[in-house]
């Protein structure tokens, strides 16, 4: 188990999932199975493997599906027991829905569960990512962190890789002589083809991410009326700016579930390598 506590998670659940809709046909893609699995549930269970307490779901009032599969069917492993997840609370992990009333984006989404975290440091997790190996970026990000500073998780990726979790942002960082890691830029979030980047590799955001009440604290200076969609990356790159920003390379293999292509990828990684994969 991590050694250092993070109680809270925010799981950012209300997107418009455009990238999806040849495939989920109007069904939310946080519901798509992997394993017969919805993908949500593979994040919670990450949430609960990685001592997480509280857990805050953000829907949209179009999305209430995902509320209505969590509260009559979904169960969750804890310890050796399978746990309903009406009945978490009894277990110690408390979890709740928030309501993204319009789509105003993902920092405004994380946002909504600020008077529950009351300054805590948090983890948010997307739920349209997988990382089906353990140690997950959960427990790594945890293990990582400096208490009540940011600490972003992001990984290695080949070009052939960036097919399969694309739609991030390049992360440009330095390694200290104590091998604290320190994130010096972001580029906006971009897709990348195969032939598209002549590098063999770059590093790109993905595994989640830790924050601080420094978090909420910017988005309330940057945010303006006349913003419609706030999207996290301008507040991120405030907060390495300001040098409240540590990072934590993901060790292991991720899939961008939010793309067709990312999607099919998991599925197949996921037949080929079933016997190997432990929480899945």
């Amino acid at each position: 188990m991590p050694s250092k506590k993070v109680i809270d998670a925010v799981i950012p659940a209300a997107g418009r999932g455009t990238r999806m809709q040849s495939v989920t046909r109007g069904k939310p893609k946080e519901l798509l199975p992997v394993n017969g699995i919805p993908i949500i549930g593979h994040t919670i269970q990450e949430a609960i493997d990685a001592g997480i307490e509280k857990i805050y779901i953000i829907i949209s009032p179009d999305k209430q599906a995902i509320r209505e599969y969590l509260e009559s069917k979904a169960d969750f492993r804890i310890g050796e027991s399978r746990v309903k997840f009406k009945n978490l609370e009894k277990s110690g992990i408390y979890c709740t829905f928030l309501n993204q009333a319009e789509p105003l984006g993902l920092a405004n989404a994380l946002s909504l569960a600020e008077s529950n975290i009351s300054g805590n440091d948090f983890l948010a997790l997307m739920p349209d990512t997988l990382f089906p190996e353990h140690p997950s970026p959960s427990v790594q990000l945890i293990n990582n962190y400096n208490s009540g500073r940011c600490c972003m998780g992001f990984m290695k990726l080949s070009r052939q890789d960036i097919l399969f979790y694309n739609n991030t942002c390049t992360v440009n960082f330095e390694t200290s002589e104590n091998k604290k890691v320190i994130i010096r830029s972001l580029s906006e979030k971009n897709y990348c083809d195969e032939t598209g980047d002549s590098k063999k590799y770059s590093y790109r955001t993905g595994g989640g991410m830790i924050y601080s009440k420094d978090f909420f604290q910017i988005y309330h200076e940057l945010r303006r009326p006349d913003i419609s969609d706030f999207d996290d990356v301008p507040i991120l790159r405030e907060l390495i700016t300001r040098g409240l920003m540590d990072g934590c390379l993901i060790k292991g293999v991720g899939f961008d579930l939010g793309s067709p292509t990312g999607y099919k990828a998991a599925l197949e990684y996921v037949s080929n390598n079933a016997q190997e994969l432990l929480f899945i």
